[in-house]
């Protein structure tokens, strides 16, 4: 074999598989939470389908020491609706939660009109702004 004048050709190719990966940002998880966002967490897992009503958030954490009205949907032909397994006590956050946590820091103090909730998850939140003037 006849060396070549393409310099392209003497330089070693590397494939997408040898490439070397980005490391992926740290994942916030469960354990890293307040105890009010566990609680929160915990009872959106609960719930799996339905809606959380009239949420107080005090100093951008979710207040549940105060009452909320939790409405239940129940979806039929899926099993016994039990939902699955309460996780390990740490798991990597779905982006959605994170997303949540985000919009409760930055209310600050309020409420929260409503969270729906689809399989466990936070799917919208209804936030009532106050009157303009």
């Amino acid at each position: 074999m006849y060396p070549s004048s393409d310099p392209d050709e003497s330089t070693p190719k590397t494939s997408l598989r040898q490439m070397p990966r980005a490391t992926p940002s740290p994942t916030r998880t469960f354990a890293e939470l307040t105890p009010g966002f566990q609680e929160l967490i915990r009872l959106m897992q609960r719930i799996r389908f339905g809606t959380i009503r009239g949420l107080p958030v005090r100093g951008g954490e979710p207040d549940l020491t105060q009452p909320v009205q939790i409405e239940r949907q129940i979806k039929l032909g899926i099993g016994s609706g039990s939902g699955p397994a309460t996780p390990e006590s740490n798991f990597a956050l779905k982006s959605k939660v994170v997303e949540l946590i985000a919009i409760l820091a930055g209310l600050g103090d309020g409420t929260v009109k409503e969270i729906e909730i689809r399989d466990g998850l936070p799917e919208i939140v209804r936030l009532a702004d106050g009157p303009t003037t």
